[in-house]
């Protein structure tokens, strides 16, 4: 969803007509004020906003946004009739991803959209939006233990919202105020969703030693995505060219939320984009094939080599049966993790929340 801002009505109806015969759903305000109050109850992927206008001007609508929903990280797309340089450079310099000047022709304003959202639908990024019907809150815990994330775990309910600080993929619960009520309310919770955002590092302090590499000039290839139903869920494949650090052909495959296959090359011969193309469709076919064939051994039951079920089997077993109501199964599965992992921290607040469901104390 467009969200355009804009107290010409002419241009605009204009403007969105164009964005919507290019696939675009947009949604419009004729000034600022009614933007705001849309961004309460409704999610945009991106705001294309008019610089003069009555009341507020597009720079202050910009820091009212950020400042009023700042789990917001919303593109911006400036428009105006003001062609002054020093416009546009502040225009830019207040974060704004593009800024374009009236008249505007609707195909480039549909083109900067549509290379700002692709940019940001790369798999690798700071930051993630979710959905926690999809994925339930221990899942979130255990993807951020999982890559040792330090940043914040935004949760966005329709009756109260919650913040989280994450150190090295931990969130100490025992410094929030009623913090393991907060972890229950949470773990139970299933309307809703989930912002991940992950910290910046700072590298000021080595600064001095930077090399400025060349900078491949590279046409972005269509990636490519696909599912296998594994007999406990969904495989998602997902195949992307990426330019961060070596250019390189990736593949990641997720099984409930969770990566449990790479594959990267980086031994490409061509960066013409239909070379990669066809690269990345061979790779992704590769894959694809190679998981049909392991299909069998991948929806068993994980054992280890004595055919004891293993700490992860036996902690899906556990939120499973946690999920459905069944505590007893879940206190079940949970002790004989931990018996496997006895310092898992997630697991430990598990347990304190599945006894105190069935009246047995921590």
């Amino acid at each position: 969803m467009i969200l355009f801002v804009d107290d010409d009505v002419d241009f605009s109806s204009f403007c969105i007509e164009e964005l919507n015969s290019s696939g675009f759903e947009v949604t419009y305000a004729d000034n600022p004020l009614s933007g705001l109050e849309y961004l309460k109850n409704h999610q945009v992927e991106l705001i294309v906003s008019d610089v003069m206008m009555p009341d507020m001007t597009g720079f202050d609508f910009q820091k009212a946004v950020k400042t009023n929903f700042p789990e917001k990280t919303l593109p911006f797309i400036f428009i105006s009739s003001l062609d002054d340089p020093q416009a546009v450079i502040k225009g830019l310099e207040t974060g704004a991803d593009d800024y374009l000047t009236k008249p505007l022709h609707p195909g480039i304003l549909a083109a900067k959209i549509r290379n700002i959202l692709q940019r940001q639908s790369v798999g690798y990024r700071r930051e993630f939006r979710g959905n926690l019907a999809a994925l339930p809150f221990v899942k979130i815990l255990q993807f951020c233990e999982n890559q040792a994330i330090t940043g914040i775990i935004e949760v966005f309910t329709e009756n109260k919202n919650y913040r989280l600080d994450v150190v090295r993929g931990e969130v100490d619960f025992e410094e929030i105020e009623d913090g393991f009520d907060v972890l229950e309310e949470l773990t139970e919770t299933d309307d809703g969703t989930f912002h991940i955002r992950v910290s910046d590092v700072d590298f000021s302090s080595i600064e001095s030693s930077l090399v400025e590499e060349p900078q491949l000039k590279i046409e972005k290839p269509m990636g490519m995505l696909s599912g296998i139903n594994s007999g406990k869920g969904i495989l998602q494949i997902q195949t992307e060219f990426s330019e961060m650090g070596t250019p390189q052909i990736i593949t990641i495959v997720v099984h409930r939320g969770r990566t449990v296959h790479k594959v990267v090359n980086s031994n490409l011969v061509s960066f013409q984009r239909e070379h990669l193309e066809e690269a990345i469709k061979i790779q992704h076919n590769r894959v694809e094939k190679e998981l049909s064939e392991k299909l069998g051994k991948l929806s068993e039951k994980k054992t280890d080599p004595d055919g004891k079920p293993d700490y992860n089997s036996l902690f899906e077993e556990g939120l499973d049966c946690y999920m459905t109501g069944d505590f007893k199964g879940a206190l079940f599965f949970w002790e004989k993790a931990k018996q496997l992992d006895e310092n898992n921290k997630i697991l430990q607040v598990n347990l304190n929340i599945v006894r105190k469901k069935l009246g047995l104390g921590e």
